[in-house]
């Protein structure tokens, strides 16, 4: 028998065997809706749990975007017999919240995001069987850590790049910019905001990035004195692979070469440190930073699909 329940901490140990990512992010994660927070228990066991995350653009609500969007989280206990029936129960009760959400703010473009890998073509249909629709495509880029790729490019008639090692002679820093490791400290936030938002016309979710940091991953940027030019956060994603995401530059340095530059030396930093891989995603229509990222040697491996719910797919905003 399938009971629907919310979260109490009595089921922590439970939540952190089940998946880890998943109990941390209900645990410490300011942006997620404690309210959607849905748990499933199969004869008093836990089988499968659901969230909602607000992504930075729901934290702006009084701005005029196109969409506001809200990120569910679902899962069910692999290979449960019941583990359909589980996945049905746990995403209708994230619609559900998400439509109560929606119902609150008229007049704003709410959407209830949902993330699936290109291959799982099963898990797109079954979305699309619950009313989702198939919206933008990421592309998930590698770069192998341990030696050149086809794609490298050759910087002023150079020859093919070797490696990253090579990388930092046709990418260097431009005189006058030094990069470093960066704390979160109320300066540098602030500063970020301010360049992030500058860079994105929004600025990413702070509650995001501090949950990120406090599990590990680090920030990386390109000073100028106190000023701030471009940031990239890095983070283990397994014991060979590192994500290299959050990569922006002020608009006004863009094209000095600050961007490369920096995202250079995460690559030879995160080599050192034995990584085997560094990986990002990006939005398929973002072709400048896609090119960049070609030339430094990143390759397309994958795709994600971007699934969204709408309670009202007429709704025509402003």
């Amino acid at each position: 028998m399938i009971e629907l329940t919310s979260y109490d901490p009595r089921f922590d140990e439970e939540l952190t065997a089940f998946d880890v990512q998943m109990a941390a992010e209900i645990r410490f994660h300011g942006d997620v809706m404690p309210e959607s927070v849905c748990i499933a228990l199969a004869d008093g066991q836990v089988a499968g749990v659901a969230y909602i995350i607000r992504h930075a653009t729901f934290l702006h609500l009084r701005k005029n975007l196109e969409y506001y969007y809200l990120h569910g989280v679902c899962k069910a206990l692999p290979g449960h017999p019941e583990e359909v029936e589980i996945s049905d129960a746990l995403l209708e009760d994230l619609k559900e919240t998400y439509r109560r959400t929606q119902a609150e703010h008229p007049g704003k473009r709410i959407a209830l995001r949902m993330w699936c890998g290109a291959e799982k073509t099963d898990y797109a249909e079954y979305l699309m069987a619950h009313g989702f629709k198939m919206s933008r495509i990421m592309p998930v880029m590698v770069r192998k850590l341990n030696g050149g790729t086809e794609n490298e490019k050759p910087a002023d008639g150079q020859n093919d790049l070797t490696g990253t090692d090579e990388l930092r002679k046709h990418f260097p820093l431009p005189d006058g910019y030094e990069i470093r490791e960066m704390q979160l400290t109320d300066d540098f936030t602030a500063e970020y905001r301010k360049v992030n938002g500058a860079a994105f016309s929004l600025p990413d979710s702070m509650e995001e990035l501090r949950f990120y940091t406090a599990g590990g991953a680090r920030i990386f940027a390109v000073t100028r004195g106190e000023s701030l030019a471009a940031a990239l956060t890095t983070w283990r994603v397994s014991d060979t692979r590192a994500a290299t995401e959050n990569i922006f530059c002020r608009p006004s340095l863009k094209r000095k070469g600050l961007t490369s530059a920096l995202i250079v030396h995460v690559l030879n930093l995160l080599k050192e440190e034995g990584y085997e891989e560094a990986s990002l995603s990006l939005f398929g229509e973002n072709q400048p930073a896609f090119q960049l990222y070609e030339k430094l040697g990143y390759e397309v491996q994958g795709f994600i699909l971007e699934a969204l719910y709408e309670a009202d797919r007429s709704f025509r905003p402003y």
